[in-house]
């Protein structure tokens, strides 16, 4: 029992601790979104073993020394008696020790190893490309997240003040009805008005619950984690043209980038392949020291030196066969990059036309928003004054609620798109 009231003490103190911390920016998010995120984390670790296959292909062009030793224990030695008089001559005793030193060096007459290495390297350079693309990818879903909440933070509002409206209409039906100066229906009508914006209000905090677990995921932390957000003081401004950001996309996209990068790698596999059938030099040298050598002619230590030419003639046309396949992979290599690059051209645009689309419906919101509280101004003088119906101002209670959304989706709509232009691009140096 206590080690339980402990345990919810210390989850309380934890909550509070959090609670208090300061809020935070879009920066920060999308910082820890990049360390953090489980596609980074996974690409890294891509990296990482691209970088391991890059340093092996280099290491077939180092040379390699082995030292072997042995041991070696008979059952009985054998040996041979030459002459009577003399002590018999061992051949070999019961036990051997021998210890072999052998270096050997392959010769790249060809460049084969060369261009594998190179072909490594393509890879490395594209994982570390992929690598590019899943922080971005990290740092639009925290962006976008990070929206998230602040827009339902806005709804919640947007649904208290309605709450708040309708409550103040309702507190004028029931004078006037007190008074006589209103039937008993008004005050139902407002009644029914306020348990619906009620229920929107309820609706508002479940989404909103919902953003602030989905913003927890993208930053990868405990979805229970709370959240305290700071709204960015200024709408963003896209700085370049549709043209300027095409250009910059083809040439910064990683996805894209990755790809050209696969596809160097293909041509050098293509050229290693057809090298692959060509003969091969290696160097070789050996020094041995033996001893417990005995017999006849017998050296205690020896030296060699071997140079293997290797010249390959009859395979059964598998060489052939692993060119066909690495000249195919070559060309959908190609295919892929035209594929890609129409691609992030199409991308560039729709996401620059969102932009467009969205600034100026941030404008008609506004316009539309600032009709709807003039018309609950007016609806709710009337009202006041005995010559307004309850259903005039209920229906203006409900057309600023819905202009008041509007406007916070759009403005909203307009960060969302600005941010998937700045992924599309593959750079958030495009705003001003």
């Amino acid at each position: 029992m206590v080690y339980k009231v402990a345990f919810v003490l210390g989850v309380g103190i934890w909550r509070a601790l959090a609670s208090a911390q300061e809020p935070m920016t879009l920066e920060q998010a999308v910082e820890i979104a990049k360390k953090n995120a489980f596609a980074v984390l996974t690409a890294q670790e891509e990296v990482r073993r691209a970088g391991g296959a890059m340093a092996e292909a280099k290491g077939a062009l180092l040379p390699k020394l082995t030292l072997d030793a042995r041991y070696t224990r008979f059952v009985e030695s054998q040996s041979v008696i030459i002459d009577p008089n003399e002590p018999p001559v061992v051949i070999r005793p019961i036990d051997q020790k021998s210890l072999a030193l052998s270096l050997s060096q392959p010769i790249d007459i060809f460049n084969v190893s060369s261009v594998a290495v190179a072909a490594a390297r393509s890879l490395y350079l594209a994982s570390q490309a992929e690598l590019k693309d899943a922080v971005d990818r990290a740092a639009l879903e925290a962006k976008d997240s990070f929206f998230g909440v602040l827009r339902t933070e806005e709804i919640v509002k947007v649904a208290t003040d309605k709450i708040a409206s309708v409550q103040e209409a309702l507190r004028v039906a029931k004078l006037k009805n007190q008074e006589g100066a209103a039937a008993k229906f008004d005050v139902i009508r407002f009644q029914s008005d306020l348990a619906n914006a009620e229920q929107q209000r309820i609706q508002a905090e479940n989404d909103l619950d919902t953003a602030k677990s989905r913003f927890n995921v993208a930053l990868a932390r405990d979805i229970e984690t709370p959240v305290s957000l700071v709204k960015p003081a200024e709408q963003p401004k896209v700085a370049l043209s549709l043209e300027e950001l095409t250009a910059k996309a083809v040439d910064t996209r990683p996805d894209l980038l990755a790809a050209k990068r696969r596809l160097k790698y293909q041509e050098q596999f293509r050229i290693f392949r057809q090298r692959e059938g060509l003969p091969t030099l290696n160097l070789s040298g050996n020094v041995s020291y033996n001893p417990d050598v005995g017999g006849f002619g017998g050296a205690s230590n020896d030296a060699s030196a071997t140079l293997a030419l290797s010249v390959p003639i009859l395979e059964g046309g598998v060489h052939r066969a692993r060119i066909t396949q690495a000249k195919a992979e070559e060309e959908k290599a190609k295919i892929e990059v035209n594929r890609q690059t129409l691609a992030v051209t199409r991308e560039v645009r729709d996401a620059y036309l969102d932009v467009e689309a969205a600034r100026q419906q941030i404008e008609t919101a506004q316009q539309a928003l600032e009709l709807a509280q003039e018309a609950l101004r007016i609806a709710r003088l009337r009202y006041e004054a005995g010559v307004g119906i309850p259903l005039e101002l209920s229906d203006a209670n409900a057309q600023l609620s819905s202009a008041q959304t509007n406007f916070v989706n759009a403005t909203y709509a307009y960060r969302d798109a600005v941010s998937k232009l700045q992924q599309a691009v593959g750079s958030e140096d495009i705003i001003q």
